[in-house]
């Protein structure tokens, strides 16, 4: 018998005691395993008892759960890659908590765009945490890492875009993120209630003085909330976000596209505003009569009736008056916020409103976007 480990002692008579210094395994693979006395069979656990094992149940395979990542150098969580920069992946979740030596059998792969997975990387082979690089000369839109034991699967892996250029703007995916949480947030906010209560007050009251009295305190407290300066207007915060530049860039599309600071909140303006009930016609007059304040000038100083035409025509349609007043782009914006409430309502997400400002771009309406150079 082979007993790692262990010591066999004879004795005289020919009696074998077996000694071990942890376990001993006996294992009949090919037949019985028979134990003879003429007496007893004693076992016995001091601590635990026998076992039987007739209704052993094996642990499930070992998988991995859950990545996280990537980290750059100083351990932020980024959302675009850049080529020739080292980012880590950690691994933080198993289906179980790994026993003895499994971890070892650990593997990690990557990907660029859909190609081939590449799973040649024995020198990370059981660790827990690994860093990529993408070499310059890679032509990559997305990178894809994976961990696994037996095969890769999309289901466990983290895909990151990598940046098609690069320029010293703030990514445009992390303001378009904070823009549609704000959003989301503020449609909960107890401001939206009050406005909205005061919105359908308004419609189902046939009292004119009373209409007009619930409309005026909709109105005043909507102008409360995003004229210049105040909780609803981002200027300032966006400017804070992107380093007080006024653009943001759009690292993942094909072209890199600059936004400007202002079209954020005017999106928002026309998301959230629909959604306490103002019509699309009250929104419009609204912030072109917000400009007119703005600005600080009188309708007879307004720079000429020419600018005030053109806006009153890029959208025929508008039945509005103030609305021309307004700067065209911010006006394409707002509308953006409109469609946005008509196809989503809730759950914006920022994708949603990188989307909605291409269909823009693509209908040749002014909006305050423009190449990255």
């Amino acid at each position: 018998m082979f007993m790692h480990k262990g010591n066999i002692i004879r004795t005289i008579g020919g009696e074998s005691i077996k000694k071990a210094k942890k376990t001993i395994t006996l294992t009949a693979t090919h037949g019985d395993l028979t134990f003879n006395s003429p007496t007893q069979v004693i076992m016995t656990g001091k601590k635990g008892g026998v076992q039987y094992l007739n209704n052993y149940t094996p642990p499930l395979p070992l998988r991995v759960m859950k990545l996280d990542g990537p980290f750059d150098e100083n351990g932020k969580k980024v959302t675009i890659l850049e080529k020739e920069k080292w980012y880590n992946y950690k691994l933080i979740q198993f289906n179980r908590a790994p026993k003895g030596s499994e971890i070892k059998n650990l593997r990690w792969a990557n990907q660029y765009d859909d190609n081939k997975i590449n799973t040649d990387f024995p020198t990370v082979r059981g660790k827990k945490e690994v860093s990529f690089r993408i070499p310059n000369k890679a032509i990559v839109s997305k990178f894809t890492v994976y961990a696994y034991f037996k095969q890769p699967t999309i289901s466990v892996s983290v895909s990151t875009y990598v940046e098609k250029h690069s320029c010293n703007y703030i990514d445009a995916n992390i303001i378009a993120e904070y823009m549609a949480k704000e959003m989301n947030t503020n449609i909960k906010s107890s401001h939206c209630d009050l406005i909205k209560m005061f919105n359908n007050k308004y419609s189902n009251t046939y009292n004119l003085k009373k209409k007009y009295d619930y409309f005026r305190k909709a109105c005043v407290l909507w102008k409360s909330l995003v004229k210049k300066g105040a909780i609803w207007d981002h200027k300032i915060i966006l400017l804070d976000m992107q380093n007080k530049k006024n653009w943001s860039c759009d690292k993942k599309s094909s072209k890199a596209l600059l936004y400007n600071y202002d079209i954020w909140s005017n999106i928002h303006y026309g998301f959230v505003g629909k959604y306490v009930g103002f019509s699309e016609f009250t929104l419009i007059n609204g912030a072109g009569y917000a400009q007119i304040g703005d600005n600080n000038k009188p309708l007879d100083e307004w720079k000429t009736w020419k600018e005030y035409l053109k806006n009153r025509i890029e959208d025929f349609g508008d039945s509005d008056i103030f609305g021309g007043f307004d700067d065209p782009s911010d006006q394409q914006a707002i509308k953006i916020g409109f469609r946005l409430f008509d196809k989503h309502i809730e759950n914006i997400q920022a994708k949603d409103l990188l989307d909605e400002i291409q269909v823009t771009l693509e209908k040749k309406k002014p909006l305050s976007v423009k190449l990255c150079i």
